[in-house]
């Protein structure tokens, strides 16, 4: 299988960290069979589910977890922009010359804002 699929996370050390650092980890599933994707997922949903039974505070003998489409905000963040625009090794360059994903935005939006209005111009 030849799939890789690109994440950008932040991860704290602890809960009490406060200084999380962004990563743009690509999964690369290029050593492995569609099967045992699904195993690797299967592992996910139990875990999940494990979570979810827990914060129910009811723990059932029988369950069936349906697995649904990957969820998430719905909302890309000021990184995973980035790296929508501009791949992943140049948008970590950015972030880690400004500190974080927002601060790596802010610095480029003017340019990307010029830049538009000339094409704008030219038209």
């Amino acid at each position: 299988m030849d799939k890789k699929i690109v994440k950008v996370i932040t991860t704290k050390v602890d809960k009490d960290d406060d200084s999380p650092v962004t990563t743009t980890l690509t999964i690369d599933f290029s050593n492995v069979t569609v099967d045992q994707v699904y195993e690797i997922a299967a592992k996910s949903e139990v875990i999940l589910w494990q979570n979810a039974a827990r914060k129910m505070q009811t723990i059932p003998t029988v369950a069936t977890k349906v697995v649904g489409r990957p969820t998430g905000s719905g909302q890309i963040d000021y990184a995973q922009a980035l790296v929508k625009l501009l791949g992943g090794d140049k948008a970590m360059l950015l972030i880690r010359k400004y500190g974080d994903g927002q601060k790596a935005y802010e610095a480029v939006k003017p340019l990307l804002e010029t830049m538009f209005e000339d094409l704008e111009t030219a038209g």
